[in-house]
């Protein structure tokens, strides 16, 4: 743990167009880490001199592939996987309150 409190040299984030995913890119970017990797789908990802964008698809390996590519100069001491979905094709997904938890089905 000699690295705690330790400046990143380079970061990725997966997830980068999504709202956690942006803001935790912007605030890397604002906070001096010297390279961040923002992945996404469409490949877009928040602006900035030390921001690198990466398209990556889960469903796709390939794209996975080109992305440790990408970083292999320069390799991600901190990952943040901040991926998700709010609604799944069959309509269901995670609870957005509270109040849709379900105690009988914990």
């Amino acid at each position: 743990m000699s690295d705690v409190g330790q400046p990143w040299g380079a970061a990725a984030i997966f997830g980068a167009s999504g709202g956690i995913g942006k803001a935790l890119t912007v605030a890397l970017a604002a906070s001096g880490v010297e390279t961040i990797y923002a992945g996404s789908r469409s490949g877009s990802a928040p602006q900035g001199a030390n921001i690198t964008p990466f398209q990556f698809d889960y469903d796709q390996p390939d794209s996975l592939t080109a992305a440790a590519d990408i970083m292999a100069d320069a390799p991600p001491k901190l990952v943040i996987v901040a991926t998700g979905t709010l609604t799944l094709g069959d309509g269901t997904g995670p609870e957005r309150s509270f109040k849709q938890l379900d105690a009988s089905a914990m």
